[in-house]
């Protein structure tokens, strides 16, 4: 992999780019529109700013430099991409491929190996469809809970409320709400029962063929890994893993091991992607001692090596859509 800077001469210990990558589809002509998804034509002109600027490490040599302490040009990115998505066979890998570029991917394992849909891509796809109408599905999921507050002794709509619809750098108040409590805020029973009558109210009653839409299948994650892409775990149920027991947790993350074996994909020196950036001091014990050499969050930021469970990544969304333009500001951190 090749790069415009000098990669040998320019060299500082400890710093890694890593990009962080969902969607990549043109959604706005398909049947969801309003998924949050980068279009393709804007991720190729990305990769095209990034190769001006950037020297792109194979997985040995992160794990070279890991394991072993040999330095890698400061300038190294990496391209992650979470969830395990269709999109990343169609979308992304030919990029990938035409441009000679490694790519690093974490699918979770459940909706590939039992062709479900997971819970938080059905969340996706039910603001999809009402996001123009985001006071209404509120006022469903208040319906809900009204139903279902004496048994398993629920608060009041207006403290949820008030304690859950917090804008984020991605989404307004009112969505962050709906993915808290759909996410975590409500009982795992309750909320898996709602998310579900929700998605075959808004979306489809027939969820194996809507997984078999969504998802990377095993052959073509076997034809991306022969083409030198590499596969790590993004846990089995995409659970948040600091809102579960340590026992859960390692139950969780064994079985996307055996994923990881499943797919031929390398279960020591592997990498773990921490869902929906959750993870504590269990998280990185158990880890550590299955064999994982890294883990990266979903914190925004150049990554420090040397915090190598902690490493942070930044967004598309933080890098320009055009190669035509100068460099931005987190490039100019590491260059300048």
């Amino acid at each position: 992999m090749v790069t415009k800077i000098g990669q040998v001469k320019n060299r500082m210990k400890n710093k890694l780019t890593i990009v962080m990558y969902h969607y990549v589809r043109d959604a706005y002509n398909s049947r969801f529109p309003n998924i949050n998804a980068l279009q393709i034509n804007q991720f190729e002109e990305q990769i095209k700013y990034l190769k001006k600027y950037y020297y792109f490490p194979s997985y040995k040599e992160l794990v070279n430099c890991v394991a072993n302490k040999v330095d890698l040009p400061k300038n190294s990115c990496l391209l992650t991409f979470d969830d395990g998505y269709a999109d990343h066979y169609q979308n992304v890998f030919p990029t990938l491929l035409n441009n000679k570029l490694p790519g690093y991917f974490f699918p979770p394992a459940k909706p590939i190996q039992e062709n479900v849909v997971l819970d938080v891509n059905k969340i996706h796809f039910i603001l999809d469809k009402m996001i123009n109408q985001i006071n209404d599905l509120i006022e469903n999921l208040f319906e809900f809970i009204d139903e279902n507050r004496n048994k398993y002794d629920l608060k009041s709509n207006d403290y949820y409320f008030k304690n859950c619809a917090k804008p984020n750098r991605y989404d307004t108040k009112e969505v962050v709400f709906v993915k808290s409590m759909l996410q975590h805020e409500l009982p795992h029973e309750l909320r898996s029962k709602i998310i579900d009558r929700l998605f075959s109210k808004f979306i489809t009653d027939d969820e194996r063929s809507f997984s078999e839409y969504l998802y990377l299948n095993i052959n073509q994650i076997k034809i991306m890994i022969n083409e030198g892409m590499y596969f790590g775990s993004h846990g089995y149920q995409h659970f948040w893993l600091n809102k579960v027991s340590r026992d859960e947790q390692e139950l969780d993350i064994k079985k996307s091991l055996k994923f990881l074996r499943k797919i031929n994909s390398p279960t020591k020196n592997w990498i773990m992607c921490y869902p929906y950036g959750g993870y504590n001091e269990s998280t990185i014990n158990i880890i550590e001692g299955l064999g994982s050499i890294i883990g990266f969050t979903s914190k925004p930021g150049i990554s420090k090596i040397s915090d190598r469970y902690n490493l942070k990544r930044l967004d598309t969304n933080d890098f320009p859509k055009s190669s035509k333009v100068n460099m931005n500001k987190w490039t100019k951190e590491i260059l300048q």
